[in-house]
This record gives C-alpha cells, sequence and structure tokens, in this order.
C-alpha cells in the first residue's frame, strides 16, 4: 500500500491512501507526470479521487505502508505520557476568586443605584 503526502501551498499536507502493489520507483514516475501539467489534474486512487492545481504544489511524498502494522500515533502518544505527569497538567493553581468578586459588587451598586 502507498501513502500519498501532497504538501501545498498555504495548504495543511494532503494525505491519501492507495492499495497499488507496484514498485515505488515507477508509481512515483507516474505521479510526478502531474506536476508537468499547466491545468488542473485529476489523481485517482483507491481510496480517493482528488483534482490539484500542479502549480500550487510543492513537493509530494510516496511511501511503501503496510496498514496492518501501521502504528496509531495517537495511541502512542497517550500512553507514552507518564502517568505523573498527567497528574501535574491538570492539577492548576486556583485562580483568586476576590478580583472577580470586587467588580461583581461594583456592577451591582451601578446597577441598583
Amino acid at each position: 500500500m502507498k501513502q500519498i503526502t501532497i504538501l501545498q501551498e498555504n495548504l495543511s499536507p494532503l494525505v491519501i491512501d492507495d492499495k497499488d502493489n507496484s514498485d515505488i520507483e515507477s508509481y512515483v514516475k507516474k505521479l510526478s507526470s502531474i506536476m508537468s501539467s499547466n491545468s488542473v489534474v485529476l489523481l485517482h486512487t483507491t481510496s480517493c479521487s482528488i483534482v490539484v492545481r500542479p502549480s500550487k504544489i510543492n513537493s509530494i511524498v510516496v511511501r511503501n505502508v503496510d496498514n496492518k502494522n501501521k502504528p496509531n500515533k495517537i495511541k502512542e502518544e497517550i500512553s507514552d505520557v507518564p502517568l505523573k505527569q498527567e497528574t501535574e497538567l491538570n492539577t492548576q493553581p486556583k485562580i483568586d476568586e476576590e478580583p472577580a468578586q470586587q467588580e461583581s459588587e461594583i456592577i451591582e451598586e451601578i446597577i441598583t443605584d
């Protein structure tokens, strides 16, 4: 399986999967042909079809990916955080409530006068 990442001007990367089994070199050659076009191009993969403007593409990254062994990045990041650190992040100093109370008392005085 291939993972295609299209990096475009002023936009976040577009990541597309394709269940193509061809070698990466020939796949990249076919994909690179869209970069020489001066008009809008249709890119069809097994997961989707997209319309791209080659003049707005900075680069295209193609990777061979085995979806069975593809790590779940979010799960890994969460499991790597120690419990102690999570506790420290959740423990925030309490904000002094007096200024807010004083402000609401002043507003009440103005309204009632």
